[in-house]
């Protein structure tokens, strides 16, 4: 039985595109929910997140490869619960093993599950967590 305490506050990255909120990785794109349980697709490994709103900041400004999209990143406030056979890596197969690996940026999380606290806000209008509704 899962517990408060079982649960983890962190924050997460996703792309929104006419109201809806995507998730970032190059794969396996997920449709979030608001207030829901979020969880990865079957061929999927962990969902990421961030400990630290910080780290997601840093990982969303350091990204050349996301320049052109960086209009579209919004940031969440969310709690999730930990990953509990941690590769430290995302992956991507239908074995379900670390074979195909995503190095993860520092302060990431990875996660069974995910929910989404809050109204997402666009990452360049995030000073302080207080930002975050």
């Amino acid at each position: 039985m899962d517990s408060k305490s079982d649960w983890k506050k962190g924050f997460k990255v996703l792309t929104e595109n006419k109201g809806s909120l995507v998730s970032f990785h190059p794969i396996c794109r997920i449709r979030y929910q608001k207030r829901k349980i979020n969880k990865p697709l079957p061929e999927c490994g962990p969902l990421a997140v961030f400990d630290q709103l910080g780290a997601a900041l840093d990982f969303v400004s350091g990204q050349n490869r996301i320049r052109n999209f960086r209009r579209n990143i919004v940031i969440s406030r969310c709690k999730h619960k930990p990953y509990k056979n941690d590769c430290g890596h995302l992956w991507f197969n239908s074995k379900k093993t670390c074979e195909v690996k995503y190095d993860l940026p520092i302060g990431t999380r990875l996660a069974d599950c995910v929910v989404l606290l809050g109204k997402p806000v666009h990452w360049n209008r995030i000073i302080r967590e207080s930002d975050l509704t």
